[in-house]
């Protein structure tokens, strides 16, 4: 599932980065063919227990605005602040989710 959001990501996205961050056109070239041969892989896998393909496609058409949003928000936000900035975001981002899903854990025990 996730495979297809980044093909379909991979293709605009990268040509903006290209443009903005001078991204080499080999690793843009490389991450473009990875996600590409994850999707034709997994293409021809069956779900171990049901008769259902492994990739699913609602999902993954539900899932493209957001992570749109998000990358859009992300690149945003790379560009704005210094990488300092962008690392204690993340930090701060990461801690929070962490720690709601840690509270989460040990309440449902």
């Amino acid at each position: 599932m996730f495979h297809i959001e980044l093909v379909q990501s991979c293709v605009m996205w990268l040509n903006l980065l290209r443009i903005m961050c001078a991204l080499d056109v080999m690793i843009a070239a490389m991450i473009m063919g990875a996600a590409f041969a994850a999707v034709v892989y997994n293409l021809k896998q069956c779900h171990p227990t049901r008769n259902e393909p492994v990739i699913d496609y609602d999902i993954a058409l539900l899932f493209q605005p957001m992570l749109l949003l998000g990358i859009s928000i992300g690149v945003t936000f790379n560009i704005m602040f210094a990488d300092w900035m962008v690392t204690l975001l993340l930090i701060l981002l990461f801690t929070s989710t962490h720690t709601k899903t840690l509270i989460e854990f040990l309440l449902c025990r």
